[in-house]
């Protein structure tokens, strides 16, 4: 049973960094493409986290100590857009 797990995070991982790599190449709307990127860049952190770091097991606040790396990145990532969006 845990190697479907990690079967399943590794096929995750694959298939988000693909659609990462696909989105890049098709920029058409750059705003709309470097949103779905950065979400799809978090999603695959919480997965990374929650599943190889054991998080799922611990208690809320041991979870949002962790969480709070991803939360500092994404609004870098915000404010470096907001400041590109201006210029």
């Amino acid at each position: 049973m845990k190697e479907k797990g990690t079967v399943g995070v590794l096929a995750y991982l694959l298939c988000a960094t693909f659609a990462e790599v696909l989105l890049v190449n098709a920029m058409a709307a750059w705003v709309v493409y470097y949103t779905l990127i950065g979400v799809i860049s978090i999603s695959k952190a919480v997965v990374v986290g929650a599943y190889y770091m054991r998080l799922k097991y611990e208690s809320f606040s041991i979870k949002a100590v962790a969480s709070v790396g991803v939360m500092f990145i994404s609004i870098l990532v915000v404010s470096i857009l907001l400041n590109y969006i201006r210029t």
